[in-house]
């Protein structure tokens, strides 16, 4: 009775870390976020608490994201997958490719912005491929939600941008603008500042 007291104690506690990451990661708190994701961790990691462990991962994910540590982002992202059923929804499978496309676009960023020679410059699309067969793999699934056909559509648009591939970069582009136009939504609310496709027009076509 003891052990199950205790247990019923750490589940609480491994949630409410868990809930005072999110909401200090929505504040831009990120150090303190991050403390928060992983004093959860911990706890559910002792008590082996798997119903909570797929949402700290995806917290510290989103942490490492905000830190430009791609890396690290992917790791948790393959943690958080581990945590998946056999056969787990297929707009969880959609964000998480969705998520790690993004990451790979980001390393092929910060590689391709310190590549000195060609050698370089092929480890960096290299990494571009990474992404691109993860948005392929969030593209072939069944998208259930239209906020992440935009998102998806969007991510697969910047991939071809990033190759230089102009007429692809546009198809998707204008495949996302559509949609959101259809589903009430703005295009400009998912595009990041930096984002190529800003500058996009009639002649990427």
């Amino acid at each position: 009775r003891v052990l199950r007291l205790q247990r019923a104690e750490t589940d609480v506690l491994a949630h409410l870390h868990t809930v005072l990451g999110n909401a200090w990661l929505h504040l831009g708190r990120v150090d303190i976020s991050r403390k928060q994701y992983l004093d959860a961790r911990r706890l559910a990691e002792k008590d082996n608490l798997e119903h909570h462990l797929c949402a700290i991962y995806e917290g510290l994910a989103r942490v490492f994201a905000c830190r430009e540590d791609y890396t690290s982002t992917l790791d948790y992202l393959d943690l958080k997958e581990s945590m998946f059923p056999a056969q787990p929804p297929a707009i969880d499978m959609v964000c998480l490719h969705h998520d790690k496309a993004k990451c790979h676009l980001g390393l092929w960023l910060q590689k391709i912005s310190k590549a000195a020679d060609a050698k370089a410059e092929q480890a960096a699309f290299a990494t571009l491929e990474h992404a691109r067969r993860e948005i392929d793999l969030a593209l072939s699934l069944p998208i259930s939600e239209p906020e992440w056909t935009v998102k998806t559509l969007l991510v697969a648009a910047e991939i071809h941008a990033a190759a230089g591939e102009r007429h692809e970069a546009w198809k998707m582009f204008t495949q996302a603008k559509n949609s959101a136009v259809q589903n009430g939504l703005m295009i400009e609310d998912y595009l990041q500042n930096d984002s190529p496709l800003r500058s996009a027009d009639d002649s990427w076509a």
